[in-house]
């Protein structure tokens, strides 16, 4: 395994430092995901930004994030439109990666 497939392992923090330094992960709260695996045209990991720390975390394993993860993922939305019965076009809200809390806490 070369070193750039050992970086989507789990989450790997990187933090913008003027320079260019790494600053350590933060110790808030916690809690245990799993984002879902996707398609084939996926990456095999989701990007997160949070107050200028930045997460790379894999599909398809369980890892622990800071609680803030979350709200961003909440908020990655894609709109899809269908069309109703009555030919209607409703948009319908869904999430882009669509993940599950493990556990709370951890």
């Amino acid at each position: 395994m070369s070193t750039l497939d050992s970086t989507f392992e789990g989450i790997n923090p990187v933090v913008a430092d003027p320079k260019g330094r790494k600053k350590p992960e933060g110790k808030g709260k916690r809690v245990r995901i799993l984002i879902s695996e996707g398609s084939e045209q996926d990456l095999p990991y989701v990007f997160v930004g949070v107050n200028g720390q930045s997460y790379q975390i894999s599909r398809g394993e369980e890892v622990d994030v800071p609680v803030e993860v979350l709200e961003v993922l909440d908020n990655a939305v894609t709109v899809t439109y269908v069309k109703t019965k009555d030919r209607k076009q409703v948009a319908r809200r869904q999430l882009r990666f669509p993940y599950r809390v493990i556990q709370e806490n951890v």
